[in-house]
């Protein structure tokens, strides 16, 4: 199953408390997109909510006088809660390294 990180700002904030989202097809099941996201990132997963994101309807001029509706494509997104001590690296922020690297100095 292919699954594709989503980044936005939302997505690098709900990274701070271990929720992370993932465009899914639209077939799969939450088993399923656990199981992908664990085998990838070599986490633990402990909860997936899905939702389906509606494509918007923009108006596109056809002629001068005429405009069609085009509907975008709807997305299905998976937030998915890791594991306490558990992180994805492609979703840390430089201040997360930061505070990483500092709490390391300070254990030493």
């Amino acid at each position: 199953m292919k699954i594709e990180a989503h980044r936005t700002e939302k997505c690098f904030a709900l990274s701070q408390q271990s929720v992370y989202m993932f465009k899914v097809p639209f077939g799969a099941s939450k088993q399923a997109i656990a199981k992908a996201v664990e085998e990838e990132f070599k986490v633990k997963v402990d909860d997936v909510r899905v939702e389906v994101r509606k494509g918007k309807v923009q108006r596109k001029m056809v002629t001068k006088r005429k405009a069609a509706a085009v509907a975008k494509a709807d997305v299905r997104l998976a937030f998915v809660k890791l594991h306490t001590g558990h992180a994805i690296q492609m979703f840390e922020t430089e201040e997360t390294k930061a505070d990483k690297k500092a709490a390391k100095k300070e254990e030493a």
